[in-house]
């Protein structure tokens, strides 16, 4: 009887060791964790009106964004969002929502709304007669870091 206990004994501590090994192999496999995140469409996600940027920084206290530029039309958003705090100051003495320095909430999210009729705006019809859009010039700044994409409106 003492026997068939420490046979049964051994097995189980096999196993446990076995499965400890497999989730150690596993966590060494697991994807990157660090605060690097995918790209995101530099325009309009399908089915919404809006344009999704998330904002990070990465490893070396860069500031990054998950898009390149962003696509937007008249009447859309552009909604930012990050763990960090942030803020966008638009260059040129002009924005597309009327306000230069715009801070996220404290939650970490900022929505810009394009106007319907930015093309028809004193301010901006020169620019979209010319060029068939507008670009927007500004900075994203996470403390003492910056990024500076383009926001580009153009009709759909």
């Amino acid at each position: 009887m003492n026997i068939l206990i420490l046979i049964l004994l051994i097995v189980i501590l096999a196993t446990v060791f076995l499965l400890l090994k497999k989730v150690v192999a596993l966590s060494e496999r697991s994807p990157n964790t660090s605060n690097e995140i995918g790209e995101f469409p530099d325009k309009p996600v399908k089915g919404t009106d809006t344009v999704f940027v998330g904002l990070y920084l990465d490893d070396k206290g860069e500031v990054k964004s998950t898009t390149k530029k962003e696509i937007v039309h008249p009447g859309q958003k552009v909604l930012f969002s990050s763990a960090n705090a942030f803020d966008i100051k638009f260059r040129d003495h002009r924005s597309p929502n009327g306000k230069i320095c715009n801070p996220a909430d404290k939650n970490g999210v900022l929505m810009i709304k394009i106007p319907k009729n930015i093309f028809e705006l004193d301010e901006f019809a020169r620019e979209y007669k010319d060029k068939d859009e507008i670009i927007f010039n500004y900075d994203i700044k996470m403390g003492d870091k910056t990024l500076d994409p383009p926001m580009i409106v153009r009709r759909k």
